[in-house]
């Protein structure tokens, strides 16, 4: 077996483990072709907790965060619903913060990074997960490819470390000639 179909292999086995739902004809797909964009291979094989997203947006990030947090949110399949939702920034776009209702009390959710930019910032996944650790029984792990893409994957808080472990090798695999 080459490297790329060991991959799919241990994201398959991940995905059994820990009862994530994984796209059989996207798997079989990306296998007879030997698919090997994993970053984006992963939004196709796990539809219902992935969310997949260009790193350069194109636009003001009081723009395109709210839609990104929406479909980071729809990762959850209904654990996380936030209601009342209000993006802001008290800092000229430097920082930003998120603003909603949530399980009846009122929470808020600052990303640092921002920096006024059209490019999404890793601090967004960093800044969900530190609120998911009080509310919330799973993990985002973000995966980013060479160019300018990001998934990320909404796992159980069991499965967090085994993510990060593939993310980390499939970086590696990336930087080897």
């Amino acid at each position: 077996m080459g490297a790329t179909e060991d991959m799919l292999e241990r994201i398959r086995s991940l995905a059994l483990k820990h009862g994530l739902t994984l796209d059989q004809s996207e798997f079989d797909l990306a296998l007879a072709k030997r698919r090997s964009n994993f970053p984006m291979l992963l939004a196709d094989l796990f539809p219902q907790c992935a969310v997949g997203h260009l790193l350069e947006q194109g636009k003001a990030p009081q723009n395109y965060y709210p839609e990104l947090f929406f479909g980071y949110v729809a990762t959850t399949q209904g654990e996380f619903e936030p209601q009342e939702l209000d993006f802001d920034s008290d800092d000229g776009w430097a920082s930003m913060l998120i603003r909603f209702e949530f399980l009846g009390a009122d929470r808020e959710i600052r990303v640092a990074n921002v920096d006024d930019s059209d490019w999404f910032t890793p601090s967004f996944v960093a800044a969900l997960n530190q609120f998911a650790c009080e509310h919330l029984n799973g993990r985002w792990v973000d995966f980013y490819d060479d160019c300018d893409w990001c998934t990320s994957l909404y796992v159980p808080v069991a499965a967090m470390a085994e993510f990060v472990a593939l993310r980390s090798t499939l970086e590696d695999s990336r930087r080897k000639p």
